[in-house]
């Protein structure tokens, strides 16, 4: 009753964002408001940084891209809002691109909080930002990621491109 009479009562437009079914959450961070390295190795070759739905879309891609040789560091960032600075700087000095995916518009979400964690950082490597640049559609879970271009595909591409002007 109370969403009902707030709906009514709502001045401008509502956007209701729900929880992409055929996607589970498949970690638990140890404490509230903590990121972490979901994997590395000794010779990341690339960071990716997501969270929630994207995370799983990170994780995808490092699979792929593992099978070319490329070595992903994916970083689960909980929070923007505080950002966990030193993972990231750890990440940049760490690995030559970095890549952020996220599942909404990219003005205030993880990729700006990721080039600000960086802004005064020694090692800053390019950072690609991933994120919903169109009004989304209708659409399965998987077909709006893929038009959005946030999908493990649009990961693996993105990290090839910025290894690619990194090392030319």
């Amino acid at each position: 009753m109370k969403l009902k009479n707030a709906l009514r009562c709502a001045p401008s437009p509502i956007q209701f964002v729900f929880a992409l079914a055929d996607h589970q959450t498949s970690h638990v961070l140890p404490h509230p408001h903590v990121s972490r390295v979901v994997r590395s190795s000794d010779a990341d070759d690339v960071t990716v940084v997501a969270a929630g739905i994207t995370l799983h879309e990170a994780i995808a891609a490092a699979d792929e891209l593992a099978k070319g040789n490329i070595a992903v560091r994916v970083i689960d960032l909980y929070s923007v809002k505080p950002v966990d600075v030193e993972t990231l700087r750890a990440a940049a000095a760490a690995t030559d691109a970095i890549v952020t995916v996220e599942d909404h518009w990219p003005e205030g979400g993880i990729g700006d909080a990721v080039v600000e964690a960086l802004a005064d950082a020694e090692n800053r490597p390019r950072v690609h930002k991933l994120a919903v640049r169109n009004m989304p559609g209708s659409g399965t879970p998987r077909e709006l990621l893929h038009v959005a271009k946030i999908d493990n595909a649009a990961i693996v591409e993105a990290a090839v491109r910025s290894l690619v002007r990194v090392h030319d």
